[in-house]
């Protein structure tokens, strides 16, 4: 019996071991091989627009541009008093011949106070007969929908959406 203990000791402890080593391993590859960390955006790149709507604060933690591809990682905080429901932010892509205002990143809720990062990146669009749009110009992020938990809603329209008469 006191050997049927033993083994089942040991199995437990070397099972132990290799889950323990494997978070471990995971958590820290995680954290030394983020896609943003390989080539950031010129200084003057992308930018927060966050003057449309005061409540919710954009900021920018990093940014890359690499491959003819443009990512964005940013800090989303609730700087109102009311709760979030759901909110939405957008990034602008300001290309030589084309403004992309597609790219959106979208969770919540989020309570007075509290933070959340997101991250937002793909590769140019092409125009009609796979013609490329350009150098990119700038890249901007923008708060585009907030619905808070008392109904309330707010919205940035497109800039391809035809504006109300």
């Amino acid at each position: 019996m006191k050997k049927l203990l033993l083994v089942f000791v040991t199995l437990l402890a070397t099972f132990s071991l290799g889950v323990g080593l494997t978070m471990y391993l995971r958590h820290r590859h995680r954290q030394t091989n983020k896609p943003w960390n390989a080539s950031p955006c010129p200084d003057g790149l992308a930018s927060v627009d966050n003057t449309a709507e005061p409540t919710l604060k954009i900021t920018l933690l990093e940014t890359s541009c690499e491959n003819q591809i443009a990512a964005v990682h940013f800090n989303v905080s609730n700087v109102g008093m009311a709760p979030i429901k759901y909110y939405q932010v957008r990034a602008i892509y300001t290309y030589e011949n084309y403004v992309d205002d597609g790219a959106e990143f979208g969770t919540g809720p989020l309570v007075a106070g509290q933070s959340n990062e997101g991250y937002i990146g793909h590769g140019p669009p092409r125009l009609a007969h796979d013609k490329p749009v350009g150098q990119l110009r700038s890249i901007t992020v923008i708060p585009s929908l907030l619905e808070f938990e008392d109904g309330r809603k707010w919205r940035r329209p497109s800039i391809y959406e035809p504006t109300p008469q």
